[in-house]
This record gives C-alpha cells, sequence and structure tokens, in this order.
C-alpha cells in the first residue's frame, strides 16, 4: 500500500467531499456514521470551504459477504471481497468498525500506508494489541484517532472549564455512571460483543462511555484500577451485566465507574467533587449540590455527529483530535479493572504496559 499523500494536508479555498473506506458491518455505528455523511447533518467548520465537513463512503467491507452488497446499495458503496481491494489511492481516510479484537489486525496495514485512521470503541481488547495499534501509528506518522462518543456529550467541556477555573477548590474526585442493557448480545450474531477477547465484555465495552470523559476531564496520568463485577439479570453472559471500579490517578484524585448493563433503562451521568463545591451532569443542565450557584443549562446532545465532524478535520489537518495517550490510559485502565474484577485485586497500569 502507497501513502495517500493527500490525506496530510489542509486545502485552502474550496475542497472536495472526502472519500471513506470502511471495514466491519456488525454493529449499528456504520450505518448511523454513513447517514449523517449522506444526510449532510455535519455541522460546517468555523472559517473553513462548505466542503470541509463533506464525505461519503466509497468502499464498504465485512466477513459476510451480504452484508456489504446491502450496504453498497443504500449508500452507493462500492462492496470489495477483501480488505486489500480497496484501492488505497482511492480514499482519504479508513474507518475500523470490525469486531472489536479484531481491530489492531485490519487497522495496521492503513496505519502502514498513511491512511489517517479512524479505529471505533473500544480500540482493542488486549494490551499487546493496543501496543501494535499505537507503535504503528507512530512509527508511521500516521494520524489515528479512536474515543467513545461519550468524549463528546455536551457536559464535558463545562466540567473541564470548572476544573481548570479552580471554581471546585481541589478536585478530590469524580463519578461516571453509564447504563446500556446487552440484552441484544444474549443472541446470535451479536455474541461477540459479550465475548472479553471478541468484544471485551462489558467492562470494557460499555465502561468506555464512563472513562472515556473521565480521562479528558482529569488527563491520562491513570495509574491504577481496582473493579468488583457480577452478573445479575444477564446471567448466562459470557462476561458481566454490573461493574464498579475505582481508579486513581498519579496526583492522587480518585474517580469512580459505575457500569450498569443489566438494565433496560439506558443513560449517563458525571460528577465532580472538589474543596469547595460539587457538580453533577443532570443532562441538560449542571446543577450544583448544597450551593446557590444558578444551574448551567446545556445543549442538547449530537449523539455521533462530534465525534465524525473531529475525524474529518483530522483528515484535512492530520492533527488527531485526542492525544494518544489519552486513548492509551483509557484502554489499559479498561483492561486494568478487567484484571482486578478477575483477579480480586488492585491493578496498575504499569503492569500491562
Amino acid at each position: 500500500m502507497a501513502m495517500n499523500p493527500t490525506a496530510h494536508t489542509a486545502h485552502e479555498g474550496d475542497v472536495r467531499p472526502l472519500r471513506l473506506a470502511m471495514l466491519g458491518l456488525g454493529f449499528s455505528h456504520p450505518f448511523t456514521f454513513a447517514r449523517l455523511l449522506r444526510d449532510d447533518r455535519l455541522q460546517p467548520a468555523p472559517g473553513k470551504p462548505a466542503a470541509w465537513r463533506r464525505g461519503a463512503i466509497t468502499h464498504i467491507w465485512d466477513d459476510d459477504p451480504a452484508a456489504p452488497r446491502q450496504f453498497a446499495a443504500e449508500f452507493e458503496a462500492i462492496a470489495v471481497g477483501s480488505p486489500d481491494q480497496i484501492p488505497i489511492g482511492d480514499i482519504d481516510g479508513v474507518l475500523i468498525e470490525t469486531h472489536n479484537g479484531e481491530r489492531a489486525r485490519y487497522a495496521t496495514p492503513f496505519l502502514q500506508a498513511g491512511v489517517p485512521t479512524f479505529v471505533d470503541k473500544p480500540i482493542c481488547t488486549t494490551p499487546a494489541d493496543l501496543r501494535q495499534i499505537l507503535d504503528t501509528a507512530r512509527a508511521a506518522h500516521t494520524p489515528l484517532f479512536s474515543t467513545s462518543s461519550a468524549r463528546y456529550r455536551p457536559a464535558v467541556a463545562p466540567l473541564g472549564r470548572l476544573i481548570a477555573s479552580g471554581d471546585l477548590g481541589t478536585l478530590l474526585a469524580a463519578r461516571a455512571t453509564t447504563s446500556h442493557t446487552i440484552a441484544r448480545y444474549m443472541d446470535e450474531p451479536h455474541t461477540w460483543q459479550d465475548d472479553v477477547l471478541m468484544g471485551g465484555g462489558t467492562i470494557v465495552n460499555m465502561g468506555i462511555h464512563g472513562l472515556e470523559p473521565l480521562v479528558a476531564l482529569l488527563g491520562p496520568d491513570l495509574e491504577s484500577a481496582q473493579c468488583i463485577a457480577e452478573k445479575r439479570h444477564f446471567t448466562a453472559s459470557r462476561s458481566e451485566d454490573t461493574a464498579l471500579a475505582t481508579f486513581r490517578w498519579r496526583n492522587g484524585v480518585l474517580a469512580t465507574l459505575e457500569v450498569y448493563s443489566g438494565s433496560a433503562v439506558g443513560g449517563a451521568q458525571l460528577a465532580l467533587c472538589g474543596s469547595t463545591g460539587i457538580v453533577q451532569d443532570a443532562g441538560d443542565q449542571l446543577r450544583w449540590w448544597g450551593s446557590e450557584k444558578v444551574p448551567e443549562p446545556l445543549p442538547p446532545s449530537r449523539g455521533y455527529a462530534p465525534m465524525l465532524e473531529a475525524f474529518l478535520d483530522m483528515i484535512r489537518t492530520g492533527q488527531e483530535p485526542v492525544p494518544l495517550a489519552e486513548t492509551r490510559a483509557v484502554a489499559l485502565g479498561l483492561f486494568a479493572a478487567r484484571r482486578s474484577a478477575a483477579e480480586g485485586r488492585t491493578v496498575t497500569l504499569t503492569e500491562l504496559a
């Protein structure tokens, strides 16, 4: 595969829509991304040409030969029989949407070829695969982006500003709660997402929606994890449906992560506790506890759109929207939590790195 030189350059004036390849159709995200692109629901980039955040899926592959044909018909893409049939010179970026445990395998050739790469969450399911992906991207100087959409929840940016401003005093602790049922993963063809090696299991596959914003707020200097997990409702789960984890940052800040995947009620919440105040993400506003401060209204969530916009910006500029140190901390933190739940002890990230 030859490097695609246009993928690393920001263009002045009007620019053509970006051409994207996609690998994998095993869950809903690929269809959501394709519809966002097709329906032109991405916001224009400030100060950029009209086509800056326009693009389309031009090539599609999946290990199920029937799936790409249906996708190609709906989104006017070219279905290919194998990933190496994707013409590298004809694409500007690639989205890796394969089974979680296979993402290092499929991302590596594109990273080596210099193609800006988005790897959906979680980036992988083992420390070895994480090293492979990150080392390949760094060696090839290829932009790499992997995140949970929870990083772009409306509350994250204002909570970050509160930390930076000192309005909370000394930051003591943080909490993230995420609830998303795994009912669908109990039946084929979706059971791979509940498998620890292929999908990551609940701690990794769902816990990322809580740890991602915590790392975005507290930084990548995550030190250790302690976690307990149970099967309360989905007793046939290959992993777990409930998990509680505590993380420690090197500066002493503690954070808790609550993962509820046995509940049919979906949702997420963040809270910060400081020496002079406690603030909670109440969905539509930031609400203070024990304070007369007026709640701060939050804009409605835009779902996956900000994440896709960030990827398109990365293709144009070559600048990664999330530091790889944070991507690494999120992944290793979740792997440490999984090992802690299995072994009943605190696990440090250095053990895994």
